[in-house]
C-alpha cells in the first residue's frame, strides 16, 4: 500500500505542477498582450503627465531651462510641441522635437531652422502638422479639466497612433507631449514572447525537480501513516518526527497530540470506570442500608402496633377504670411513636423530590433559636444537661422560618439525645462575610472521621459512634440536609475535642433603612 500511496503522490503533485503551468502560459498568450498593452499605456500615459507638468513648472520658474528639461523629455522616448493659438488663427508651431542624426547623435538646430523637411516627405505625412478643428476641441475640454491636464489617445495616422497629453504654459501658449501606440504595442508583445519562453523553460525544469523531490516529500507522510496505523491499534509507542514550520510539521504535531490526548482520554475512561465501579459499589452499599433500614423500621413498626393491639384488645375485656386510663395511654405513647416516624419519612420524601417549596420571609433568628432551646428545656433537664447560648442579636435572614426551625429542632435533638448525660450543650450564632452560621455543641464522644461525610445520608446511621439511648432512623441529620439544599446553602458535622459540632449557614437579609428612621419623634 506505501508504494502506490507513494505513486500516487508523485504522479498527483506533478500533473496538477503541469497543469497549473499550461494554464499560465495559455492565459499569458492569450490574454497577455491585451493587459500588457493596458499597463504599459496607463504607465506610459503617467510618465507622460509627470513629464507635462515638469516643463510646465520650469516654464513658469526658470524659462531659460526649459529647452534642457525638454531634452531629458524627449530622451524618454517622448515628442514635445510647444505651439501658441491667438483667436480663430491657425495654431502656430514654436518648437518641435528635434531627430537626431543616426551617424554623429547630434540633434539638429532649434525650430528656427526647420528640421530635415524631406524626412517628412518620405514619411508621406508632416507630424507637426496640427488638426486645427480637433485640437481646438482639445482645447475647449482643456479648459474643463480640474488638474489642468488632458490625456488623449488617437488610433491610426502617423506611427500608427498617439498618446497626447496637453496643457496650458501661460496665456495662449501650449504644451503637447506625445509618444506612438507602435513603440507600445511592440514593447507589449516583446514582453508577452519572452515571458511564454521562460513559462516553457520553468514548466520543464519544475516538472523535473517536482517529480525527483516527490519522494522527499512524501517519506514523511508515509513515516506519518504508520504512526498512524499503530495508533489505531492503541500502539503509542512511536511518534511522529516534527520539523517545523511546514505543513507537513504541523500535521506532524497535530498526530502527536492526537495520540497524546488519545492516551489522556483512555485514561481517563480507565479512572472513570473506576470511579463508576466506585459509585456502583455505593450505590449497592446504599441499597444495602435502604434494605436494613426497612428491615428495622418494619420491626420497630411491628412492635409499637403489637403492642396496640395487645392493650386494644386487652381494654376491652377490662373494668377498672385505671388500669382503662393507663392503657389507653400505652396505646396513645405508641400511636404518637409511630405517627412522628411516618411523619419524618413523608417529610423527608417531599423535601427530597422537591415537592415543597420555599416560601422566604425575614425573621429574627436569634428569636427562632431562643425558642427552640425553650420549647426543649424539659427533654435537656431529664438528660441533666446544662444548656447554654452564644447568640448575636440582630440576625435577620431570609429564609423558610417553618424549615429553618425544623432543621434547628432536629439539630438540637440530636445533640441532646447524643450529648453524655450530665454534659453541656451550646448554641451559637453569628454573622460571617454576608452570612449567618449556626452551630449546636455537645459533649460526647467523637465520630469517626470515615463516617462524618456521610451523617447527613438519607437513613444513614453511624451507629458505632453514637450511642442510641432511643429510636433513631437516620433520618432528622437527613431532613437538615434537604432543607438547607432548598435553600442553596450548606451544612456539615466536625469534631471538637471531647465533643461534636453540627453547623449550617443562612443568608444574612441586606435591610436598607429608610429615610428618618432612627430620629427622635
Amino acid at each position: 500500500m506505501s508504494g502506490s500511496f507513494k505513486r500516487s503522490i508523485r504522479h498527483e503533485l506533478f500533473g496538477i505542477m503541469l497543469l497549473v503551468l499550461a494554464l499560465h502560459i495559455v492565459l499569458l498568450l492569450v490574454m497577455g498582450s491585451r493587459l500588457f498593452q493596458h499597463f504599459y499605456l496607463g504607465s506610459r500615459s503617467a510618465e507622460l503627465k509627470n513629464a507635462a507638468r515638469l516643463i510646465q513648472k520650469t516654464c513658469r520658474q526658470a524659462p531659460e531651462e526649459l529647452f534642457d528639461v525638454v531634452d531629458e523629455v524627449e530622451d524618454r522616448n517622448a515628442i514635445v510641441t510647444l505651439f501658441t493659438v491667438s483667436g480663430e488663427e491657425e495654431p502656430v508651431i514654436e518648437y518641435y522635437t528635434r531627430f537626431r542624426d543616426p551617424l554623429t547623435q547630434r540633434q539638429e538646430p532649434r525650430p528656427e531652422e526647420p528640421p530635415f523637411p524631406h524626412f517628412f516627405e518620405k514619411m508621406g505625412e508632416d507630424p507637426r502638422r496640427l488638426d486645427t478643428p480637433t485640437l481646438r476641441d482639445a482645447l475647449q475640454q482643456l479648459a474643463h479639466e480640474k488638474s489642468g491636464l488632458l490625456v488623449l489617445q488617437e488610433e491610426g495616422g502617423f506611427g500608427g497612433g498617439r498618446i497626447r497629453v496637453l496643457c496650458a504654459l501661460e496665456e495662449g501658449r501650449y504644451l503637447q507631449v506625445e509618444t506612438p501606440l507602435e513603440y507600445i504595442h511592440s514593447v507589449a508583445a516583446e514582453a508577452v514572447r519572452y515571458t511564454a519562453y521562460l513559462s516553457v523553460g520553468i514548466l520543464l525544469v519544475g516538472a523535473l525537480g517536482i517529480y525527483l523531490l516527490s519522494g522527499r516529500i512524501t517519506r514523511p507522510i508515509r513515516h506519518m501513516q504508520d504512526v498512524a496505523d499503530k495508533i489505531a491499534h492503541l500502539d503509542f509507542s512511536e511518534s511522529c518526527q516534527v520539523r517545523p514550520g511546514n505543513e507537513l510539521g504541523a500535521l506532524g504535531e497535530s498526530i502527536n497530540n492526537m495520540s497524546a490526548r488519545l492516551q489522556e482520554d483512555i485514561r481517563q475512561l480507565v479512572a472513570a470506570n473506576e470511579v463508576l465501579q466506585s459509585d456502583l459499589a455505593r450505590q449497592q452499599q446504599a441499597d444495602q442500608m435502604r434494605r436494613r433500614f426497612i428491615a428495622d423500621v418494619s420491626h420497630d413498626f411491628k412492635t409499637p402496633l403489637a403492642l396496640i393491639i395487645s392493650y386494644a384488645e386487652a381494654l376491652d375485656g377490662e373494668e377498672d377504670a385505671g388500669t382503662r386510663r393507663e392503657y389507653t395511654a400505652i396505646i396513645a405513647e405508641e400511636g404518637n411513636k409511630l405517627s412522628r416516624m411516618v411523619g419524618s419519612l413523608l417529610r423527608l420524601s417531599q423535601l427530597e423530590c422537591g415537592m415543597q417549596k420555599l416560601e422566604p420571609a425575614l425573621f429574627c433568628l436569634d428569636e427562632l433559636l431562643m425558642g427552640v432551646m425553650a420549647s426543649h428545656r424539659i427533654m435537656a433537664q431529664k438528660r441533666g444537661l446544662r444548656v447554654s447560648a452564644q447568640i448575636e442579636s440582630g440576625l435577620i435572614v431570609s429564609a423558610d422560618y417553618q424549615k429553618v426551625e425544623q432543621a434547628a429542632v432536629n439539630l438540637y435533638e440530636n445533640a441532646v439525645k447524643y450529648a453524655a448525660r450530665g454534659g453541656r450543650i451550646q448554641v451559637g450564632a453569628k454573622a460571617q462575610a454576608g452570612r449567618c452560621r449556626v452551630t449546636v455543641d455537645n459533649d460526647g464522644e467523637n465520630i469517626p472521621e470515615e463516617d462524618l461525610p456521610r451523617l447527613f445520608e438519607s437513613f444513614y446511621r453511624a451507629d458505632r459512634a453514637r450511642r442510641r439511648d432511643g429510636q433513631s432512623y437516620g433520618l432528622g441529620l437527613a431532613i437538615v440536609k434537604a432543607i438547607l439544599d432548598l435553600h442553596g446553602e450548606k451544612c456539615g458535622c466536625e469534631n471538637l475535642p471531647g465533643g461534636v459540632r453540627f453547623w449550617f449557614t443562612l443568608p444574612l437579609a441586606q435591610i436598607e433603612e429608610e429615610p428618618g428612621d432612627g430620629g427622635q419623634q
